[in-house]
């Protein structure tokens, strides 16, 4: 079996500002790049059941040459999506011809999942051109600065085969799990495969989506990119979620350290000078930035409907596990809420004490000027 049009889609996504004004990033790419940029927009019907609220920029990087890659793949055409809660996407397209058998997809895999080397090479590109885009596009990002952290995933493209296989003869007598896994040392067992092909999703006879967590195959007779689309936004979700469990962390331990230091203090110097208070302020300012944070990135793709987008999508999150990081942040975030309240009422208890040993010095004095007198 030779698939048609077989193409490797790599994705590199990263997190380079706290906020990016879409528009200005629009004008500052027509002025510098000198083309037109994009905006990501869904052709499939039933897309009503996908809502993208403010729907991200994407404009292409040309092609790519790497010395890593001369002998194993072509050269790259490279692209850029860019989401307005400060994600970047930089995604590797290898066009593999007119066709390609299921050993040459296979073998793709393996080269991807198991070469350190190529893996490092990738890795330390696309982090180079995150840092062109973030100098191309600095006026149109708030805070710009690249998290160390990042997604990858990979996605195995065709439009189909040469004989036109069905969806079910691909599941049943192709190689999906195995192109999906690269496991080039071991035959996968019966249980393996099957929990692969449990997020297996079709519209037609003819088209296909497997996802796992960190690669996909999909078919596509009609050449869209709207499966492409939703598994890219569900990776910018998967990133941006990483990011903030991240940042909450380091606004606790902040806090946690200025709340240390304060302990050290005398007692009533610490009490005069409301030190808790302020800690609980910068408790309450960092709840309400993060929930702002939160807020933008949930609200940029929702799925309202059970149509096959909407169902990949949600998949893709569950399969990424994303509501591990969103239980994770969530309890943080209750945490944070509550450090204010539970600061005031220590500063108020302190405050207390003092106001009683002030009166028990001022009884005692009174007693003892009597004594005296």
């Amino acid at each position: 079996m030779k698939f048609r049009n077989p193409k490797i889609i790599v994705y590199r996504v990263f997190d380079i500002a706290e906020e990016v004004e879409l528009r200005k990033a629009e004008e500052l790419l027509r002025t510098r790049i000198r083309e037109n940029p994009g905006r990501l927009e869904l052709k499939m019907k039933g897309q009503q059941a996908v809502i993208i609220r403010e729907a991200p920029v994407r404009f292409s990087l040309g092609l790519e040459s790497l010395p890593e890659l001369e002998s194993n793949l072509p050269p790259p055409r490279l692209s850029a999506t860019l989401w307005n809660y400060g994600a970047l996407s930089i995604s590797y397209q290898f066009d593999l011809g007119a066709t390609a058998t299921q050993d040459d997809f296979f073998r793709y895999s393996v080269l991807l999942n198991e070469d350190e080397k190529l893996i490092q090479a990738l890795n330390e590109n696309a982090k180079a051109k995150a840092g062109e885009v973030i100098l191309m596009l600095r006026d149109a990002l708030q805070k710009p600065q690249i998290w160390n952290e990042f997604e990858d995933y990979i996605i195995y493209l065709s439009d189909g085969t040469d004989e036109n296989w069905t969806s079910e003869q691909l599941i049943d007598d192709g190689d999906v799990p195995e192109i999906i896994m690269g496991e080039p040392e071991h035959e996968l067992a019966p249980d393996i495969r099957a929990r692969l092909l449990e997020n297996t999703f079709q519209y037609g006879n003819d088209d296909l989506c497997v996802i796992d967590w960190n690669s996909a195959f999909v078919l596509e007779p009609a050449s869209q990119s709207d499966v492409l689309d939703v598994l890219e936004f569900s990776l910018s979700h998967q990133l941006e979620l990483r990011f903030y469990d991240h940042l909450i962390d380091s606004r606790l331990q902040q806090l946690y350290t200025s709340l240390e230091e304060d302990r050290k203090r005398f007692p009533l110097v610490k009490i005069l000078r409301g030190s808790f208070s302020q800690v609980a302020e910068e408790a309450s300012s960092t709840y309400l930035e993060l929930s702002e944070f939160t807020e933008r990135m949930g609200n940029s793709l929702k799925a309202i409907g059970d149509f096959y987008l909407a169902r990949i999508f949600r998949a893709a999150l569950q399969r990424f596990r994303t509501r591990d990081w969103e239980e994770s942040i969530g309890r943080k975030m209750d945490l944070l809420s509550k450090i204010p309240t539970l600061l005031q009422n220590e500063v108020n208890t302190r405050r207390g004490h003092l106001l009683e040993i002030i009166i028990i010095l001022l009884i005692a004095y009174e007693i003892i000027m009597a004594y005296v007198r």
